[in-house]
């Protein structure tokens, strides 16, 4: 009887979770459509997020990966700002959202941007071209431990010597949390992309953005051990 209880109540907190989720993505699709949000979005993609990735340590001539690229909410910003000497591959395992970000290229005149949905076939867009940076914006949570821990060297292994790795874990225990991340911490992310042969070198509290809006976030930068430390003009603190 007790088993079955534990049953019913764990099936319930499923059914609660799946609910809550429903209601909050029905949330943020009602909210894009809204045109004070559409000019928001606007101004992030061509202005706003433009600048937040100058600061996060990106410059004319990059080559970046955003791993999670969702529709492009950093895509399309890294690729104004590298110009047209620079690339970026965009990557997302969904292939309605690459669509999405290919047309919003097109529509813009960005021909610096390619779609990917797995590593393999980034590894072919990038032929062997290194890479200055890697996003890691909003997707760590859906991955577990050891499907983390390989991407952590795969991006090890892809990045230049002066290249930087730039997280953003949302989700976290103490921040809507949501599957893999739902008893994590900022810590233990940290720690965890540290054991993987990378040391933090900078935390950043700013404002960025989480469809459909700006949220207030942790910004975590990443460099290769042995890699040497680029310059540049960076906010936040150095650790």
């Amino acid at each position: 009887m007790t088993q079955s209880k534990e049953t019913s109540v764990g099936s319930k907190d499923v059914s609660c979770s799946m609910s809550v989720h429903f209601w909050h993505k029905l949330a943020r699709g009602l909210a894009a459509l809204s045109p004070v949000k559409r000019r928001e979005k606007a101004q992030w993609l061509t202005r706003d997020g433009v600048e937040f990735l100058r600061d996060a340590g990106l410059r004319k001539g990059d080559t970046v990966i955003d791993f999670g690229c969702g529709a492009g909410a950093y895509s399309i910003p890294a690729a104004l700002l590298v110009g047209n000497d620079g690339l970026v591959v965009s990557v997302d395992v969904r292939g309605p959202a690459l669509k999405s970000l290919v047309r919003m290229a097109a529509s813009r005149g960005l021909g610096n941007i390619r779609a990917a949905q797995h590593l393999a076939e980034m590894a072919f867009l990038l032929n062997g071209r290194p890479c200055r940076a890697v996003l890691l914006y909003d997707v760590l949570h859906f991955m577990d431990a050891d499907t983390r821990k390989g991407l952590y060297r795969a991006f090890y292994e892809r990045l230049r010597p002066d290249g930087f790795l730039s997280v953003f874990p949302k989700h976290l225990k103490d921040d809507s949390p949501s599957r893999y991340f739902r008893d994590m911490t900022i810590e233990d992310i940290s720690r965890e992309i540290q054991q993987a042969g990378f040391r933090l070198c900078e935390r950043l509290e700013t404002h960025l953005w989480h469809n459909p809006d700006r949220v207030r976030g942790t910004v975590l930068t990443f460099r290769k051990v042995n890699g040497e430390a680029a310059g540049g003009n960076r906010k936040g603190t150095d650790l």
